[in-house]
């Protein structure tokens, strides 16, 4: 489990994102452009080295993969911090005792590691069981037990 800050400065609010089952902090929110079909010995030529060369993640035709919460979101939120949280999501995982409420407790603890005090307003994005983890977050008595176990670390 783990929270990763992509982008902050002058901070006001923050956006958390969080992704759903067999997801990944970085996966879930990147657009993968679809691989041209067109010309399949350019192609061909392109696999085996013999191709135009181009930057890794670009085709000449621009990039062929958009992690929007770091490559478009900061363009039009100057002032938030952005934040993915990363929790293991696999769902045939041998074996995967998680539950939904150890999901959330960790999310909880990692927040609460980030956060400062203060009355900071955050958004946040939540994918399928990352939506279920945001929902028992809510939950007074377990943010009572995080309360409680945090200020003992």
């Amino acid at each position: 489990m783990i929270c990763t800050e992509l982008y902050k400065t002058n901070i006001i609010i923050s956006i958390i994102f969080i992704h759903g089952l067999n997801g990944h902090p970085e996966y879930t929110w990147t657009y993968r452009a679809p691989r041209p079909t067109t010309n399949t010995f350019a192609s061909l030529r392109s696999v085996f080295g013999k191709g135009p060369k181009s930057k890794r993640g670009e085709t000449q035709a621009g990039p062929t993969s958009v992690f929007w919460p770091l490559d478009l979101l900061p363009q039009n939120s100057t002032r938030a911090r952005i934040i993915t949280y990363g929790h293991d999501a696999r769902v045939l995982a041998v074996p995967n005792n998680t539950t939904i409420y150890t999901l959330s407790k960790d999310f909880l603890m990692a927040l609460a590691s980030l956060r400062r005090p203060g009355n900071r307003p955050i958004i946040f994005v939540a994918h399928s069981v990352g939506g279920l983890i945001l929902k028992k977050v809510r939950t007074p008595s377990l943010v009572k037990v995080c309360t409680n176990e945090f200020s003992r670390h």
